[in-house]
């Protein structure tokens, strides 16, 4: 098995005041311009060097990460037959987004991200998103439902993932949903009478090739 790699030497210029604004207007388009700037002003920029740690699985830090600039990689520990395993499960670039389930849940970090090449960042940490909240509590909703929208994005790709690689397997319909049943539980092919009872025909769904 190959090593996970951690780090690449890279050199970037770093970024202007606009740029930042540039990166948070698309992260977080509900904000717009304005909020964006006022943002910026509640947040602490940061430069990490190739391979430093983000946030640590298990650590329940409420900080979250708004990605400006770099690459990054996430890992997983679990445990397979009583036998500790690390997973390296996705590598991503910026810009992105990272924290936000803990920022609002303040849960435990699910994962370990680790920059694999220098990168800026925002930092906005739990004191200071009260801080905007109390200051400019409009500008926290829209940044909430930001975040949620990126939430719910993430999970939606997650499953839409999930059912297409199983369903491919089944190779036809009535295979896929037989795969599904012993993959995710009971689920069952309605008839066209009950789904002409409950959708309408112009509805189409997310479409899965088999």
């Amino acid at each position: 098995m190959s090593e996970p790699k951690l780090s690449k030497t890279t050199s970037a210029a770093r970024l202007t005041e606009a740029d930042k604004k540039d990166v948070l207007e698309k992260l977080l388009p509900g904000l717009a311009r304005d909020g964006a700037e006022v943002l910026l002003s509640y947040t602490e920029e940061r430069q990490v060097e190739a391979g430093r740690i983000l946030v640590a699985q298990g650590d329940k830090d409420t900080d979250l990460f708004l990605l400006l600039r770099g690459s990054f990689s996430v890992f997983e520990k679990i445990r397979i037959n009583q036998r500790d395993v690390v997973l390296q499960t996705a590598t991503f670039p910026a810009p992105g987004i990272l924290g936000e389930v803990n920022l609002l849940m303040e849960s435990a970090r699910s994962a370990t991200v680790v920059a694999i090449e220098e990168a800026d960042l925002l930092l906005l940490s739990h004191s200071s998103f009260l801080s905007l909240s109390a200051e400019h509590p409009k500008l926290a909703i829209e940044l909430i439902k930001c975040l949620g929208v990126a939430i719910h994005n993430r999970s939606v790709t997650f499953q839409h993932k999930v059912r297409g690689n199983i369903l491919r397997e089944g190779k036809t319909v009535e295979g896929g949903v037989a795969k599904l049943v012993r993959y995710i539980g009971k689920v069952s092919q309605c008839p066209e009478s009950v789904t002409n009872k409950l959708f309408s025909t112009d509805l189409k769904g997310y479409n899965y090739d088999a």
